[in-house]
């Protein structure tokens, strides 16, 4: 079993390594560029928690395009579901070992996070692959809606410590005005989603969806 250790992975360049495959994925938009999201996805959490928002981006504008009805996006969504399934679990075992699967380190990849990598990308592939394509947006939203909040609601219920967030375990004092708060990954996470990256992300929204069009009209 590997363990992750101080210095030995710098957890920036992962991040942005990941961050970088998910991007790649979205402008590619097509099967293997589906798979390159969610398991860049699943690899971020694994490296850490700072691209939680980004992540949410990404596959909010999934949700999204899915809803929407946009060219292809049924195979991208179902393979990205495969790809963070299939890298969550392999990491799990790799990295984390049977011990960090059953443990709850809302600050670190451990249960909470392995469940909720499992069962969201699960909820969005089977709902895209059950659901018939000519249904409508309405009836789109209200599978989505429903399995989502059911899984959330799950994981809430098995995982209470975590719904106060990564650092419940700090206390208010040091949270607020010595450490946790001074640190720039920890601001607000609009300030997040005006990184860069997150405008890259956006892009590449704009960019696969258009390209899919231009290459196969109606």
């Amino acid at each position: 079993m590997l363990e992750f250790a101080p210095g030995r992975i710098d957890h920036h360049n992962g991040q942005l390594v990941a961050m970088m495959l998910m991007v790649t994925g979205l402008v590619r938009w097509d099967r293997l560029g589906g798979v390159l999201v969610g398991a860049a996805a699943a690899l971020s959490v694994v490296i850490g928690l700072e691209c939680l928002p980004l992540i949410v981006v990404a596959f909010a504008g999934l949700v999204f395009c899915y809803v929407a009805g946009v060219g292809d996006v049924r195979a991208i969504v179902i393979a990205s579901g495969i790809g963070m399934s299939s890298v969550a679990i392999v990491a799990a075992l790799i990295f984390i070992g049977p011990g960090g699967i059953s443990s709850t380190q809302c600050d670190a990849f451990s249960a909470p996070y392995l469940f909720l990598l499992i069962g969201m990308s699960a909820t969005l592939s089977c709902v895209a692959w059950v659901v018939p394509d000519r249904s409508s947006i309405l009836a789109r939203l209200l599978w989505l809606g429903a399995t989502s909040v059911f899984v959330l609601g799950l994981a809430a219920w098995c995982f209470p410590r975590c719904i106060a967030g990564p650092y419940d375990m700090i206390d208010p004092l040091s949270r607020a005005e010595f450490w946790l708060l001074s640190l720039r990954v920890e601001l607000h996470c609009l300030r997040a989603l005006r990184c860069p990256c997150c405008l890259q992300m956006l892009r590449a929204f704009l960019s696969g969806p258009y390209r899919f069009t231009a290459h196969h009209p109606e």
